[in-house]
C-alpha cells in the first residue's frame, strides 16, 4: 500500500490480478476471474466493499465481458455507483488500463463518479447504477480485463489511507 500524506492526493492501496486462463476473447462466463482480483485488491487495501465509493467497470461493452463483469460485482457486494468510461475514450486496449487510472485518480480528487455514456441497459442482465457520488470519494475500485483470461483490479484511496 502507499501511503499518502497529502490529504487531497490519491493512489493506489491495493491492487490484484488473477488469470482464468478461460478464451482467449472472453472471461469465464461465471465471473470468478474478475471476483478475485477485485475481492484480493480490496483485502490488500483492507477496504470493504461497503467502503466503495464508485467502481469503474472494464464495461466493453461486450454481452460475455459485461455479464460475467457484472456478475463479479454483483457477488462482491458491491451498493455504490458503478460505472464505465470507456464508451468516451474508446477502448486503447493496453493502454486503457492507464488512460481509466488516471481518471480515477482524478475524480478522487474532485469528488466526481464519472458517470457510462450511452449506457442503455441491452437485454441482459448488466447492471450499471450512475448514482449520486458520496461525498467525499474515498474509494475506488477499477477493473481492467484482457484478452487470455486476465483480470486485474486497483483500489484508488484518497488521503491517508
Amino acid at each position: 500500500a502507499i501511503c499518502i500524506e497529502n490529504k487531497n492526493a490519491a493512489g493506489i492501496s491495493g491492487y490484484a490480478s488473477f488469470s482464468d486462463g478461460h478464451s482467449m476473447t472472453s472471461p469465464k462466463p461465471d465471473g470468478s476471474g474478475p471476483f478475485l482480483a477485485m475481492s484480493r485488491a480490496l483485502q490488500q487495501a483492507q477496504v470493504g466493499s461497503e467502503d466503495l465509493s464508485w467502481v469503474h467497470a472494464h464495461g466493453t461493452g461486450s454481452l460475455q465481458n459485461d455479464q460475467a463483469e457484472s456478475k463479479a460485482i454483483h457477488r462482491l457486494g458491491v451498493h455504490c455507483s458503478t460505472s464505465s468510461t470507456k464508451a468516451i475514450h474508446g477502448h486503447a486496449l493496453g493502454a486503457s488500463g492507464l488512460i481509466e487510472s488516471i481518471l480515477c485518480v482524478k475524480a478522487l480528487t474532485e469528488h466526481e463518479v464519472l458517470p457510462s455514456w450511452g449506457g442503455e441497459i441491452g437485454d441482459y442482465e448488466i447492471q450499471l447504477t450512475d448514482t449520486d457520488a458520496r461525498s467525499p470519494l474515498r474509494h475506488i475500485l477499477k477493473n481492467t480485463l484482457g484478452f487470455g483470461g486476465i483480470n486485474a483490479s486497483l483500489v484508488f484511496s484518497q488521503g491517508g489511507h
